[in-house]
């Protein structure tokens, strides 16, 4: 009976410890990785532009590259991912909005108030937003690393 006992405490014992491996750590802040971002972005448009002529898909891409730094500026900012489940997001213009978030192993998903949860994948200091629509032949991502 006792060898039942001891493999029964081994099996919860391995169990925890899979379940705490399989965790994200996400406390800690985080930040848009704004060169990965306009990266990422760049390759999405150009996938956009391939039908369209060559002169025209140069004149497109000037226009974009200039576009792209401000929209990497505006999405700029801090989130702040606390141990109790909350996040506080600080974006560029100073403004903040709060929200909580769930562990889901390698993937996070982020609750706030004004918008739908939205998930995002968890690689060591790395999390990744991948969003595509019906419209977009290429996944566009957006990556926030811990600071």
């Amino acid at each position: 009976m006792r060898s039942g006992r001891t493999l029964l405490a081994l099996s919860l014992s391995l169990a925890m410890f899979s379940t705490s491996v399989l965790a994200a750590d996400m406390t800690g802040t985080w930040k848009l990785d704004k060169d990965e971002f306009i990266a990422s972005a760049r390759v999405m448009m150009q996938s956009q532009l391939q039908d369209v002529s060559e002169d025209m898909r140069s004149q497109m891409t000037q226009m974009m590259d200039g576009m792209l730094d401000s929209l990497a500026s505006k999405l700029s900012g801090t989130a702040v991912f606390n141990a109790d489940g909350t996040v506080m997001v600080t974006g560029e213009d100073g403004k903040t909005e709060t929200g909580r978030w769930e562990d889901k192993g390698d993937t996070v998903i982020l609750y706030t108030e004004d918008s739908d949860p939205v998930e995002a994948k968890v690689d060591g200091d790395r999390m990744i937003f991948s969003m595509q629509d019906d419209e977009m032949q290429q996944p566009f991502e957006m990556v926030w690393k811990r600071q």
